[in-house]
């Protein structure tokens, strides 16, 4: 019965690495997600602000 759970576990290591590797695949999209949003909201705020300026001149 032990050596079936050893050889269950061994099984198991594979699954258990493409997880994590899958996770920070995700983490990494994540990342570059965050970033394309922060550099969109920028350039949002920078042309509302140039029209303001605009606007006020």
């Amino acid at each position: 019965t032990r050596r079936k759970v050893m050889r269950k576990e061994m099984m198991m290591l594979p699954l258990l690495l493409l997880l994590m590797k899958i996770m920070v695949m995700i983490m990494r999209i994540m990342m570059i997600m965050m970033r394309m949003l922060v550099v969109v909201v920028v350039l949002v705020v920078v042309m509302v602000a140039m029209e303001v300026v605009m606007v006020m001149v």
